[in-house]
């Protein structure tokens, strides 16, 4: 499907496409094997990311 911007035909899907901006919603949190606190989120889009975190040994503040 085509629409027109301006003076200009767009492609629908490129123009939806270059306008996203991804939300990152959570999907939990957990710890690795080896001791890491790991946050998995995702887009309703379908990307996902991964953040990893190390945990500093010590006492509880």
């Amino acid at each position: 499907m085509r629409t027109m911007r301006g003076n200009l035909f767009v492609d629908r899907k490129r123009l939806l496409m270059s306008e996203h901006v991804h939300v990152r919603l959570s999907q939990g949190m957990g710890v690795s094997e080896d001791g890491l606190l790991v946050e998995h989120s995702r887009c309703r889009c379908g990307a996902t990311w991964t953040k990893v975190y190390e945990v500093e040994d010590g006492e509880p503040e």
